[in-house]
């Protein structure tokens, strides 16, 4: 993930059509607009998603993402669909 200050290290949870959640040491301000690198199994590449910092806890931020290319849309319902079933 690209913030303002450079890239930071997180891992996904609760991720959603709507964003997702970030475990990370490093978090940003509310309202901070990043750009999350995401490897959706789906796909065969890592894609770029920007994102807007909208809560944050110590353990990490909740993202929001902003537009989602059809791909990305697609990779990420499969990706929750097989959450589900688990």
């Amino acid at each position: 993930m690209a913030g303002p200050a450079g890239a930071i290290e997180g891992r996904s949870r609760d991720l959603s059509l709507g964003g997702m959640f970030v475990e990370t040491a490093q978090t940003l301000p509310y309202g901070s607009e990043v750009e999350v690198v995401v490897h959706l199994p789906a796909l065969e590449r890592p894609t770029t998603i920007r994102c807007t910092v909208r809560w944050v806890i110590a353990a990490g931020m909740g993202l929001q993402f902003g537009a989602l290319r059809v791909a990305e849309t697609w990779a990420i319902n499969l990706l929750a669909r097989q959450f589900q079933r688990s």
